[in-house]
């Protein structure tokens, strides 16, 4: 079977051997399936496949919930407090790297730009963030 013979050559040093076994594995994996394939319902291209999306409802609704309501899921609410009390602490930090990052993108973005501008001589490159002068 094909698993038997990725087993023996799995070990392969010589990776032009290892990549015409890869590829003739995988044209034999494509030639022998099956026609029609089960597809799952619930799997992309079956008959139930995001069928139920437009029910989704988003997180904050929950917070609009009768005190009732939420009195017959005590355990989740709980949960959900602490959660959102978490989320709450670490918010500032999170959002602070993540500019952070950003900002350090910009300026290797801008630094090449420069470099590129620059090595190329009068040509201009059009930029999101230079004007060409």
């Amino acid at each position: 079977m094909l698993r038997a013979r990725f087993d023996e050559n799995k070990n392969e040093k010589d990776m032009v051997k290892a990549t015409m076994l890869l590829k003739a594995g995988e044209e034999e994996f494509w030639a022998n399936q099956h026609p029609q394939p089960y597809i799952f319902p619930d799997s992309p291209g079956g008959t139930s496949y995001e069928r139920y999306e437009c029910y989704k409802v988003p997180e904050w609704v929950l917070d609009h919930w009768h005190p009732s309501e939420k009195a017959m899921y005590p355990d989740y609410f709980s949960k959900r407090e602490q959660w959102k009390k978490l989320r709450m602490q670490s918010w500032d930090k999170e959002v602070s790297r993540v500019a952070f990052l950003f900002q350090l993108f910009l300026s290797h973005f801008y630094e090449m730009h420069l470099n590129i501008k620059s090595s190329k001589g009068n040509q201009c490159y059009p930029s999101l963030f230079l004007t060409s002068t």
